[in-house]
């Protein structure tokens, strides 16, 4: 891949960096379209024009390494919100905390919940 890049590219090239960089390598590429539609849902991946797409706040030219470094970073402080709480399971550059659901058996739906610590 190219050493200098944007912030702004079209979803395929955001899918291609994605699986090099950020996703589990097990993941398909129309998976990993879904999970960037995802990200757009959470407000990280912006439509910018036609098929470009801006992650949040790098919208100028940036190194491989640094673009890498806000994607990651970012997706990272998702992880630990509400909305982003299933983000972990498809993020392959690192083993981050996956919350367990639970179903609630009345109204089937999930009950995300914390391991209990005891001390």
């Amino acid at each position: 891949m190219k050493n200098i890049y944007s912030g702004k590219m079209s979803l395929n090239e955001w899918i291609r960096f994605f699986i090099e960089f950020i996703v589990s390598n097990d993941l398909s590429e129309e998976l990993v379209g879904s999970f960037l539609r995802h990200l757009a849902d959470l407000g990280v991946l912006l439509p910018f024009d036609g098929d470009i797409w801006e992650w949040r706040a790098c919208n100028s030219e940036v190194e491989l390494k640094n673009l890498i470094a806000k994607v990651k970073k970012d997706l990272e402080s998702l992880c630990d919100s509400e909305s982003g709480f299933a983000l972990p399971y498809f993020i392959g550059y690192k083993n981050l905390y996956k919350k367990s659901l639970q179903f609630d058996d009345e109204q089937d739906t999930p009950i995300k919940t914390s391991p209990k610590i005891n001390i």
